[in-house]
């Protein structure tokens, strides 16, 4: 919704998204990963901000943004970038990231 028809939804300018939740039903799931793939493939329009839909929180919605849905989702990638307030930068990263939980399924298995 954009009540001041700012171009710009209301929930964008007021903060209230939540990243990866493109459907606006308070709940990270499969379809807003197809909602979002709808978007890229097909041109089809988002229903919420449009920056809720960049997933992996580097400025872009791409495909890139389902798929880091997805592994947070069903592979254990733990939870996606929260949204900043604009007045801060985004943190420098000091140490590596967590291994995913499927990763470390693949490895336990290659062990004889």
């Amino acid at each position: 919704m954009d009540r001041n028809s700012n171009g710009i939804p209301d929930d964008c300018e007021q903060g209230t998204f939540r990243r990866g939740d493109v459907v606006v039903d308070g709940a990270l799931d499969l379809s807003d990963a197809i909602q979002i793939l709808g978007f890229l493939v097909l041109g089809n329009r988002l229903e919420g901000c449009p920056d809720a839909a960049d997933a992996d929180d580097d400025g872009q919605v791409g495909i890139t943004d389902p798929l880091r849905l997805l592994r947070s989702l069903f592979l254990g990638d733990g939870p996606l970038p929260r949204r900043m307030p604009a007045a801060l930068t985004r943190p420098t990263i000091t140490s590596p990231p967590a291994t995913s939980r499927a990763a470390e399924i693949t490895k336990a298995r290659r062990r004889p």
